[in-house]
């Protein structure tokens, strides 16, 4: 782990579990250390009243380990070790969260990557609904805000499906182009470059899908002479439930003939907006 993470509730608890499992332990040693000696009727007789109250502090509480102790230690013990276990557990868990993010980011400085901000983000979807409504200026805020949501679930769903073998970034700029999401493989040098498409219509011109797959094909050169790394694209498109099945069949169907060709290292991925 590069940068462990201390100050947290598990940490505590981590803490808590040892402390609870050291005070029978060290409470056994101080009553092993205690110095008991066996004297005669006589000797005890002849003892003072300090002496005799000490001795029988030190009875009782030998009492009190022979009989009360080892119920106590049990119950101070399973409590620690449970207490431990979810500690240990939890902060592992944020401990993991830190290291990909940072690994995530360092991968980020090495492929000369640009974070963007919130207003570059506003601005990058309203430029895609723009260029998409035919370099309309009359682009609805409600469109770029659901265009937004889109991506940041899309953004969800892969991270889940592909945390094992990727690390995913959103919103990148690298060289001149915008990337929505892409994912860095973290065993090889070949990443995935996700393009999201929110399309609400179902008469699919051929000029975009085309234009569609020369822009993911640009987009991916401009990847690899700037990261000096591989990829593939996978353009997801999202759509209404009740209009994705016409829009998939017409993606399909229009590049059935060109699979081998056009479509070299570029995927589809379909999903209804209702089931992200």
């Amino acid at each position: 782990m590069d940068k462990l993470q201390y100050d947290s509730f598990y940490k505590f608890l981590v803490s808590l579990g040892m402390l609870l499992i050291t005070l029978p332990v060290l409470a056994y040693l101080y009553i092993l250390n205690t110095n008991y000696k066996l004297i005669s009727q006589n000797d005890y007789d002849n003892l003072s009243e300090i002496s005799i109250q000490r001795m029988n502090d030190n009875l009782k509480l030998l009492d009190f380990t022979t009989t009360i102790m080892p119920v106590v230690s049990i119950v101070l013990i399973v409590t620690g070790l449970v207490l431990i276990i979810i500690g240990c557990c939890k902060w592992y868990s944020i401990q993991k969260e830190l290291d990909e993010q940072i690994k995530s980011d360092t991968i980020t400085k090495k492929i000369n990557a640009t974070q963007l901000s919130s207003s570059e983000t506003v601005e990058k979807v309203a430029n895609e609904i723009s260029t998409e409504q035919n370099n309309s200026t009359n682009v609805s805020s409600d469109r770029v805000v659901r265009y937004m949501q889109i991506e940041d679930k899309c953004y969800k769903y892969f991270s889940q499906k592909l945390s094992r073998r990727y690390l995913l970034k959103q919103n990148l700029r690298i060289g001149r182009l915008e990337y929505d999401i892409i994912a860095l493989s973290k065993h090889t040098k070949n990443d995935l470059i996700f393009e999201i498409k929110y399309w609400t219509i179902t008469n699919i011109t051929n000029n975009r899908l085309e234009h569609l797959i020369t822009n993911v094909k640009y987009m991916c050169e401009n990847y690899k002479s700037n990261t000096d790394r591989n990829c593939k694209s996978v353009i997801v498109i999202v759509a209404p439930k009740e209009k994705i099945e016409k829009i998939q069949n017409c993606c399909l169907n229009h590049f059935d003939d060109y699979k081998d060709s056009l479509l070299e290292n570029v995927s589809f991925e379909f999903f209804a907006e209702e089931d992200l």
